[in-house]
């Protein structure tokens, strides 16, 4: 519920409108994405519960959103700490020219150990990349 509230108010600070009441909890800082193949963790504390980590990375063999992608998606979510991917915006729905997805982290993340998962499945030369 608190997401959704985050989400609404960001929506209303975009467009330019002051939200009437802030919500009563403070939000969770997102951190950005490691620089390196490192293992990241997210510290699940009660000032952190909600503490969102996104890693971003490039997979240049993925070329197509209806088998590629899939594979990519199913691949990183089988790692530990992935809550959940998602493909970057692409300028045509029917095909890949934006080989970017982004990692929600929820846990502890080891990003050789994603970049060697993709490897295996067929996606070689990918790496992280800074948002």
């Amino acid at each position: 519920m608190r997401s959704l509230a985050c989400v609404v108010i960001g929506v209303a600070l975009i467009a330019g409108c002051k939200p009437e009441a802030a919500p009563s909890t403070p939000t969770a800082p997102v951190s950005p994405p490691p620089s390196s193949g490192t293992t990241s963790r997210v510290e699940s504390t009660p000032s952190s519960e909600n503490a969102v980590r996104l890693v971003s990375l490039e997979v240049p063999e993925m070329s197509c959103p209806f088998s590629c992608w899939p594979k990519v998606k199913e691949t990183l979510e089988g790692q530990s700490g992935v809550d959940s991917v998602q493909l970057a915006k692409q300028a045509d729905e029917n095909a890949i020219d934006n080989p970017i997805v982004h990692v929600q982290l929820n846990g502890e993340f080891n990003t050789n150990l994603a970049i060697q998962a993709l490897s295996k499945a067929g996606f070689e030369g990918s790496k992280i990349v800074q948002n």
